[in-house]
């Protein structure tokens, strides 16, 4: 109890941590159901042979007339088949590979600016002991980046003998070109602790991404995408046969952009097969004390199947124009195959981090 105690501490110290600013870009709130955009290491990494997860995102619909849309789809493959386990180790924490593969699509703003990723994603996930677990894991792929001019408007286009703006006159500007193609890489680490009592469990994480740094730019400028840096943390805890409950911290930055998220989910099991889950997140800068999004969210888990519904409020300067909508966010996670001689220490309806 006192070690529970201890983590449980560990975790609010990071939430009391110095931050800056930041900014809102395109992000899943639900990043927990989308575990290889948040961080490689998790490749792998949950209790089944098998993973496959899905999240759509619709962002700023009430403010542009262009909102932004972001989408992923993910499969991974944990190796826990007894052909692959490593010699000298025991059939409950045995070591092994995982693989997997991401599609990331993203399309905002006006000019349609979109960005498409394919990557590979590898793992290697490494028992310390049968309660203790270290993974690293690594991704690597291309990006393509996409813009349409002709939904770009400029000054040429301000018609002086109207006086007025008019859309359909030729813009006048040339252009290098409207696609870019680059090759990325993120890596990340992980830690996964199960408590002797077997009702509570640790998850640490940090990962680095854009390690390539690549060029950005459609005008042949040396414009560099720059390096994301992320950290989590997450503490289950069992409280009975129907109760469980999680404590979500997530944070990021890059470049002077930084951004914490705070939250909790609550799980209540209805039958043998279905949990209830729901939960609220905070979204915030703690040092200039702006909260920029409460994000109320539930969902179902049936048996391997993982849904999950988010709704972003906004609450930043923002919310007079945007009059407190922010996005919807919809996910869908499904994890299957038992694995051979695999003990389940301790079975929570999140699916692992």
């Amino acid at each position: 109890m006192k070690k529970a105690r201890f983590y449980l501490f560990l975790i609010l110290f990071v939430v009391t941590l110095k931050a800056t600013t930041f900014a809102q870009d395109i992000h899943f709130s639900q990043y927990y159901l989308s575990p290889l955009t948040q961080n490689p290491s998790l490749t792998g990494s949950f209790s089944e042979l098998y993973r496959f997860s899905a999240i759509y995102r619709n962002q700023w619909y009430s403010v542009s007339q262009q909102p932004f849309v972001t989408g992923a789809v993910s499969f991974d493959v944990a190796l826990k088949e007894d052909r692959y386990f490593l010699k000298g180790s025991t059939p409950s924490d045995k070591n092994y590979f995982a693989y997997g593969g991401i599609i990331f699509y993203d399309q905002n703003g006006v000019g349609k600016l979109s960005n498409l990723t394919i990557m590979g994603s590898g793992a290697y996930q490494f028992y310390l002991n049968k309660l203790n677990r270290l993974s690293i894991g690594i991704q690597a792929g291309v990006s393509q980046r996409k813009i349409d001019y002709s939904q770009l408007l400029v000054n040429n286009q301000y018609n002086n003998g109207s006086g007025s703006f008019d859309p359909t006159l030729p813009s006048n500007e040339t252009f290098n070109n409207n696609k870019i193609l680059y090759f990325n890489a993120h890596t990340g680490l992980g830690y996964t602790k199960t408590f002797k009592n077997l009702k509570n469990k640790l998850f640490l994480g940090a990962a680095y991404f854009n390690l390539l740094k690549p060029k950005e730019s459609f005008l042949n400028t040396a414009n560099q995408l720059h390096s994301r840096y992320t950290a989590y943390i997450a503490f289950d805890h069992y409280v009975d046969a129907k109760n469980y409950w999680r404590i979500l911290v997530n944070y990021q930055t890059q470049n002077k952009a930084q951004e914490y998220n705070l939250g909790f989910l609550k799980s209540y099991k209805i039958n043998s097969a279905t949990y209830f889950l729901w939960g609220t997140q905070w979204r915030i800068s703690l040092r200039n004390q702006n909260w920029d999004a409460i994000i109320p969210h539930f969902g179902f888990k049936l048996t391997n199947w993982r849904l999950g519904f988010s709704y972003d409020l906004n609450l930043s300067s923002l919310r007079k124009a945007s009059k407190f909508q922010g996005g919807p966010e919809l996910a869908l996670l499904y994890a299957f195959g038992a694995p051979k001689n695999h003990t389940y220490i301790m079975v929570a309806p999140f699916n692992n981090m």
